[in-house]
């Protein structure tokens, strides 16, 4: 029973593992494209900025 037990602790483990590194991957496409997006979006605030007074 223990082994048994030893085993399915150990897949939890790499399961974590793999959401773990599944969402760091996620979060690091996010991230560029919000990166790539936000570049136009603060030359758009500045010139708004600008362009107010």
């Amino acid at each position: 029973m223990g082994c048994e037990s030893d085993m399915l602790s150990e897949s939890l483990e790499a399961n974590v593992q793999n959401a773990r590194t599944g969402i760091e991957h996620l979060k690091g496409r996010i991230h560029m494209r919000f990166r790539s997006a936000t570049i136009p979006l603060k030359v758009f605030d500045g010139v708004k900025f600008l362009s107010r007074d």
